[in-house]
Order: C-alpha cells, then sequence, then structure tokens
C-alpha cells in the first residue's frame, strides 16, 4: 500500500486523529504510518529538482504530527530554515525539552505559518475554550493571553506547555485546550510547507 499512498490520505489520518495528539507523546502512534511517510519520495510528492528542503519539511511534520519524534528531529535538525526550526522547536517542546525548544523557535522568528495560526487559534479559544470556566492556573493566563494577544507567542505556547506538566493537579480541561491549539498549529505548519 506505500505505493499507492498519497501525501493527502497521509495527512487525512493524520487530521481525523483522536483523541488528539498528546502534547508529550511517548511512543510513535501509528507504525504502519510512520513507515508510509518514511517511505515518500521527492517524486511521489511531485517535487521539482532543487525542492528537496521542502519536502524534507513536509516529512518531518508528518513524522512529527505521527508521534515520530526521533525521524522527525533526523530530518528537521539539518534544514537550515525557518520552517525547519520550528518543527525542530516544536519537536522539543513535544520531548520536554523547553528551552531547547525556544531556541529553535527564536531561530524560525516570526514564521508566515505563525499569521493563519494565531487567526485559527483566537478563534478556537474565543468560540470553543470556555476559558471562562476553567480553573485558575498559570497555564490558564497563558491560554487568555494567547486568545488576546496581537500575534501567535510560541515561546508562551512553550511556557504553557511547561506549566501544565509542573501542576501539581493539571486541569483536563487546560490541557485539552493546549492539545486542540496543537492540533492548529501542526495542521497550519503542514498547509504552510504543502503550498510552498
Amino acid at each position: 500500500m506505500a505505493g499507492t499512498t498519497t501525501i493527502e490520505d497521509i495527512v487525512a489520518v493524520l487530521e481525523a486523529r483522536r483523541p488528539l495528539q498528546p502534547l508529550q507523546p511517548r511512543r510513535i502512534w501509528d507504525e504502519a504510518l510512520d513507515r508510509q511517510i518514511a517511505e515518500l519520495r521527492i517524486h511521489d510528492l511531485g517535487a521539482l529538482a532543487g525542492e528537496t528542503d521542502k519536502i524534507l519539511s513536509i516529512q518531518a511534520g508528518l513524522h512529527l504530527w505521527n508521534d515520530s519524534l526521533d525521524r522527525s528531529h533526523t530530518l528537521s535538525q539539518d534544514l537550515e530554515h525557518p520552517t525547519g526550526s520550528y518543527w525542530h522547536g516544536i519537536m522539543h517542546r513535544m520531548e520536554g525539552d523547553f528551552s531547547n525548544s525556544k531556541y529553535w523557535m527564536r531561530q524560525a522568528g516570526e514564521h508566515p505559518a505563525m499569521l493563519e495560526l494565531h487567526r485559527e487559534s483566537q478563534q478556537w479559544l474565543r468560540e470553543h475554550g470556555q476559558l471562562e470556566s476553567l480553573a485558575e492556573s498559570e497555564a490558564l493566563r497563558i491560554l487568555f493571553a494567547l486568545r488576546d494577544g496581537e500575534a501567535w507567542d510560541p515561546y508562551r505556547f512553550v511556557d504553557a506547555v511547561e506549566r501544565l506538566q509542573y501542576d501539581s493537579q493539571p486541569d483536563d480541561q487546560v490541557r485539552q485546550a493546549l492539545e486542540q491549539l496543537q492540533y492548529i498549529e501542526m495542521r497550519c505548519l503542514l498547509r504552510y510547507c504543502l503550498a510552498a
């Protein structure tokens, strides 16, 4: 089936994944899907000569969305452009290396995908986040800041995930909201890669 699997098929499976991807995955979500992602070839994706980095960015993101942190890291750490740095930063956030995540987010800078991410995350937080009904916590304060901010703040998002990890009684609704924002982030960055 790997020869007939398209990138659209893989993206559809990852978008439909429920429950949503955990903030700190502990194992690959779907081993067969991970092999299909690894077997994607440049010509399978319709790439032109000289676009290898773009294809590797797509593969890094697909592996990451499938909780294959090691494979994603191997690809993203060799990509010397903002998108590779962004995938790299997300990967370190997922593994719990928060300071390293922020380093790579700085390398990504004001990534173009953050414009759509900011719009979609604000909309979701306003329409579905129900933040006013959640118990007070540092992670919740950060969610309010993300909802009301002028732009997407990847550092605050890293802080929220970190705060939730160290909370003695983590709020399940806050965790679900952060997982939803991570889902939006993955989708926006992958869309950017595919459009590029």
